[in-house]
């Protein structure tokens, strides 16, 4: 076991501000399920020196993860009503086996690059504290935090809001970290994907990448354009 992970979060659950028509919708949010742990395992030491994770709602079936467990994958199944709980209980639970330090991904930015992540690894080793990645049209891509920033914070205001679909909160959770004086990393803006022009800048950005970071979101792509 290392000291560090990356838990990517999977849904079944599309983000509602999604704009595709139903059929879309759930062939991008299945595509972009197995575009994640790809992202993930191009990080630089991924289950060499920083263990890797998935986050699966409760409502789905396990099983077809398993090849994923197979892979080197820590697989939670955090319950919650509302993202912000399953976030909060998976890193939970995740710092109760002994990580030092968690990052979480939101699964709907398959071309993230992963010099982001690598990033925010840095910036938690060197600071410690939080990191965020910014999303441009919502809250946050990434959240990282260490454990002992998660203890002292975990009855805060803080980590109730943090979540990846929210564009409301985002300012209101940073001013709050600082009120803390909790050390914070901001990370470059990102986007999810949540509408058709989202979807083709995801293709246009990767057309002439020879390693396809988004090789399956390509499908839903393909089906749309």
């Amino acid at each position: 076991m290392n000291r560090e992970l990356i838990v990517g979060f999977l849904t079944d659950r599309p983000d509602q501000h999604q704009q595709f028509d139903r059929k879309t919708l759930h062939s991008l949010c299945s595509n972009l399920n197995r575009d994640l742990p790809i992202l993930i395992t191009k990080v630089q030491g991924a289950r060499r020196t920083v263990d890797v994770g998935l986050s699966v709602t409760a409502e789905e079936v396990i099983i077809p993860y398993e090849p994923y467990r197979r892979a080197g994958f820590l697989l939670f199944r955090p319950e919650g009503a509302t993202e912000s709980e399953r976030i909060k209980k998976s890193l939970t639970e995740a710092f109760e086996k002994g990580y030092e330090s968690v990052i979480v991904l939101s699964h709907s930015m398959p071309n993230l690059p992963t010099g982001y992540i690598e990033d925010a690894l840095s910036g938690l080793r060197d600071a410690g504290g939080i990191v965020l990645g910014p999303l441009i049209n919502g809250g946050f891509y990434l959240i990282g935090i260490t454990r002992s920033v998660f203890d002292s914070a975990a009855s805060s205001t803080v980590l109730p809001e943090l979540c990846f679909s929210d564009g409301g909160n985002k300012n209101e959770v940073i001013r709050r970290i600082e009120e803390l004086l909790i050390p914070l990393f901001l990370l470059p803006e990102w986007y999810l994907v949540k509408t058709a022009e989202d979807l083709k800048r995801v293709c246009d950005e990767n057309e002439d990448d020879t390693e396809w970071n988004a090789r399956w979101t390509q499908h839903s792509s393909d089906e749309l354009f």
